[in-house]
């Protein structure tokens, strides 16, 4: 079998590619996998460190990263924003779905206009 590289579908690599230390993310390289997706347990960045999307595609994008990557918008960062506080429990029968994709879509707006 002949494959150019892999995609790992579930990594937690976020604070691995912002690291200019690890941002080379040799340990999946080794493996073969090319592609690494993160944000896919409900947070897209690490509390503690509070950047966005944009914020942390802009430092991939300066630093160099060895692996392509996704980043997905995790409801827990997104949830943060709309519903402050964050202990709200999510309903979609309490109207908060509109409100919720309607942030999403300014936040995208954002992050392809800085590209």
């Amino acid at each position: 079998m002949v494959a150019p590289g892999f995609i790992d579908p579930h990594t937690h690599t976020v604070e691995d590619l912002s690291s200019p230390e690890r941002n080379s993310n040799l340990s999946y390289l080794m493996q073969r996998v090319t592609t690494v997706p993160s944000g896919n347990d409900g947070c897209h960045t690490p509390k503690k460190d509070g950047f966005t999307i944009a914020q942390i595609l802009t430092k991939w994008e300066q630093q160099g990263i060895g692996t392509n990557a996704a980043l997905l918008a995790g409801h827990a960062n997104v949830r943060e924003q709309v519903l402050p506080g964050s202990n709200h429990k999510f309903s979609r029968h309490q109207g908060h779905a509109p409100r919720f994709a309607a942030y999403c879509r300014r936040k995208e707006t954002q992050v392809s206009h800085q590209s």
